[in-house]
This record gives structure tokens, sequence and C-alpha cells, in this order.
């Protein structure tokens, strides 16, 4: 017997390599997530919940900064989730998506309008993302006409900061490569910093955040040296 051209034992075997992951648990006449991957995908659900409404400003800002025929990359932020969405009602033709965002790619892989490409890395289930030597190596040998990254907070000596390690090095290695840096931050983390400096606010193009940015935060900003779009 087959099933969507695909053999039973095939199946089976899937079945068995999945549970042994731990990412799901047979059950009769099926399967179900483990209580592992739905809490990642929950956390994933929270996350994206938090200021989404300010998120979505962001996302139909950052879009007029796509364009058809060109190479973007998108992090593994909430707020690129939310970019990536509002992408997928743009006709935009010939558009090539890098990412390091698990949620991402099963976004695309759903909606197969762009070609996407994977950084490949290693799995940090707590941020949803692929990072490491991996994907610092594919960054290396990648064109990207522009990136949009974001960051925990932005420091009041206008630092990027974060508290992981890895996207520190990730988001050092894209800033170095790439053209254009398009950070996209909401209000609520400017002068809000955390552990790990990143680079100077200046190294990117220009920050995209919402409406809710108060003017003397605004001017303040200003005096970084690059564009605030609010």
């Amino acid at each position: 017997m087959k099933m969507f051209d695909v053999s039973r034992i095939t199946i089976m075997r899937d079945l068995k390599t999945l549970q042994e992951s731990n990412l799901i648990h047979k059950i009769h006449g099926g399967a179900k997530l483990s209580d592992s991957f739905a809490g990642i995908e929950q956390r994933f659900n929270i996350r994206i919940r938090i200021n989404y409404d300010l998120k979505r400003q962001i996302a139909c800002k950052a879009i007029e900064y796509f364009n058809s025929n060109g190479t973007f990359f998108l992090d593994s932020s909430t707020t690129s989730y939310i970019i990536a969405r509002e992408l997928l009602n743009h006709p935009l033709k010939n558009v090539t998506i890098i990412t390091n965002s698990v949620p991402l790619l099963n976004l695309f892989a759903e909606n197969p309008q762009f070609r996407v490409i994977s950084t490949g890395g290693e799995l940090d289930p707590e941020y949803n993302m692929l990072s490491g030597i991996v994907t610092s190596l594919f960054l290396n040998n990648v064109n990207i006409d522009a990136a949009f990254i974001s960051c925990g907070g932005i420091s009041v000596n206008f630092n990027l900061t974060t508290s992981n390690p890895n996207l520190a090095d990730m988001l050092r290695k894209l800033i170095q490569q790439t053209g254009e840096i398009n950070l996209i931050a909401d209000s609520t983390k400017i002068f809000k910093p955390e552990l790990i400096n990143v680079a100077k606010l200046n190294k990117c193009t220009r920050l995209i955040t919402d409406s809710n940015l108060p003017d003397p935060t605004y001017q303040t900003l200003l005096s970084s040296g690059i564009p605030i779009i609010r």
C-alpha cells in the first residue's frame, strides 16, 4: 500500500526514527507531537504574540526594502517571521531568502513561491534557530544583498546587544559580510540592553522600528548617525 507515493514501510520506519528522537509518540492509528517538541512550538507562539502589533508595523515598513531578483537574509526573530508572512502577499519575482530560522523554513515549505536556502548549523531549540561554526562557514561563502536582523536590545551607547553568544557571533558575521543591514527592533528594546555587545548601531544601514518610539528617544537615536524609520 502507498500513501502520498510513499510506501507503508517507509512511513513506519520514519515514525520509528522520529519516536526515537523524542519528537513524536506513536499512538493507535497515528502519532502525536512529543511534549518537548510541542513545547518548542508553544514558546515560539508565545514570543510572537509579545508586542505583535509593533512587530507587524515594522514588518509592513521592512518589506519596502525588498525587491525582485534579490537575495535577502531573514534571521530567527519573530519579527522576521512576520516580515516573511507579509512577503507572501507581494508579487516579487526571483527572490532568494537565506535564513537560520526553523519556523521560517517551515513557513516557506508550505508556501514555495521563493527560493529558500538554509544556513545549516546546530539547532538551538530555545531560539528556534541554527547557529555555530557550520552557519558561520556558510555565511562566509554567500553574497547577500540585504539582511534583516533583530537584537535583544540597544544600549544607551548605541550598541546592539543579545544574551546568546552564538547569535552574537552570527550577527557579527552578517554585519561584516553584508552591505545593507536593516535592524528590525521594536521600541520596547531601545535603551534596554542585554549582556553581550554585538556591534555599534552605526554598523547598520538603518533602524526600522515602530510609531511608539517617543520623540526624545528618536532624536537621541538620530545622533548614532543612521536613519531611523518609525
